[in-house]
């Protein structure tokens, strides 16, 4: 009896590991839809930070402060570019912006191409500068 009691809890947890891990999978591994994109998202640089609201309507409204006090804010679209085929990665397209890249501090930008992302629990990201660490995080 004492046997069986074993395996029955190991048999439990085995399946409560996979289903744990299953719904992670499935949150993480999701391409973007454009109803997950509205909400407001910050990135922080070493030289300043931004603030990106974009609302459901497809217009975005963008807030940089830079290190020195200077405030920039600029009003502008966004439109979601889905993913390819067989590709989980979706793009979007904002502008006109400023440009949050490392070496760019909150220059205009007519328009920006960047990659955005859902990652499951941690929720959504658009890659401004990925090789130096910078993206707009969703609040």
């Amino acid at each position: 009896m004492r046997r069986f009691m074993k395996l029955a809890l190991v048999c439990f947890l085995g399946v409560s590991c996979l289903c744990v891990f299953g719904l992670w999978f499935i949150g993480f591994f999701r391409s973007v839809r454009e109803a997950d994109v509205p909400g407001t998202y910050l990135a922080k640089t070493s030289w300043g930070n931004s603030t990106l609201v974009l609302a459901g309507d497809g217009t975005l409204q963008q807030t940089v402060r830079i290190g020195n006090g200077e405030v920039k804010h600029i009003n502008g679209h966004w439109k979601l570019v889905g993913p390819a085929n067989g590709s989980m990665s979706s793009n979007i397209t904002l502008g006109p912006c400023f440009n949050m890249q490392h070496d760019r501090k909150g220059i205009y930008a007519p328009v920006s191409f960047s990659s955005i992302d859902h990652h499951g629990f941690r929720g959504m990201e658009i890659a401004v500068d990925p090789d130096w660490g910078i993206s707009f995080k969703k609040q």
